[in-house]
């Protein structure tokens, strides 16, 4: 998790878990290699977004994504998370997005309604504002 505070990096939370892991879960749960269970997650084949083995690591993220916005906000009454928008492959995934939505008290966009976002795919464009914004660090 980012903050961007009048558009300028303040803070960084690293979750635990990533879409990493809903690739694992799901290539366990499919009994496929984990290259391909990724195939079926972002064409969602068979309905790969909705199989139960991601949707219960979606509800963890989206924990994780409120503990972090919690964490944020009562450090900085002053100054709290009014706004969330998501970047990164699970961006693209309607599911994790709603569960996050669900359960993180602020109004969620896609990156493309950022100030000055562009009309890009959005897919390809929330995965690689999410590979800048990690600025060289080491991917789970």
């Amino acid at each position: 998790m980012y903050v961007l505070r009048r558009g300028e990096f303040t803070a960084q939370r690293v979750a635990e878990l990533g879409i990493g892991d809903v690739v694992r879960a799901l290539a366990e749960a499919r009994g496929v290699d984990e290259h391909l269970a990724q195939e079926y997650l972002l064409s969602d084949y068979e309905n790969a977004v909705h199989d139960p083995a991601a949707a219960e690591l979606y509800g963890r993220m989206a924990a994780e994504v409120t503990k972090a916005v919690n964490f944020y906000n009562y450090n900085h009454r002053d100054d709290t998370i009014a706004q969330a928008y998501l970047c990164g492959g699970g961006a693209a995934i309607e599911p994790l997005v709603d569960a996050i939505a669900q359960m993180v008290n602020l109004p969620i966009a896609p990156m493309r309604e950022l100030p000055g976002g562009v009309r890009e795919s959005a897919w390809m464009f929330a995965k690689a504002v999410g590979c800048a914004l990690q600025n060289g660090e080491e991917r789970a």
